[in-house]
């Protein structure tokens, strides 16, 4: 974990085109239902607060 972190904090990792969905805070339940069922495929889902 230390070099991903490293990597992503000298910006050598492009973590945002690892995001496949955003949901703001108040979607929370329907970002895990969807991440659960597998809707869209989903790789990496961020809560946006």
């Amino acid at each position: 974990w230390p070099t991903a972190i490293r990597c992503m904090a000298e910006g050598l990792v492009n973590v945002e085109a690892l995001l496949t969905h955003k949901y703001p805070l108040e979607d929370t339940e329907k970002a895990i239902i969807n991440l659960k069922n597998r809707v869209d495929n989903p790789m990496k889902v961020q809560i946006v607060l």
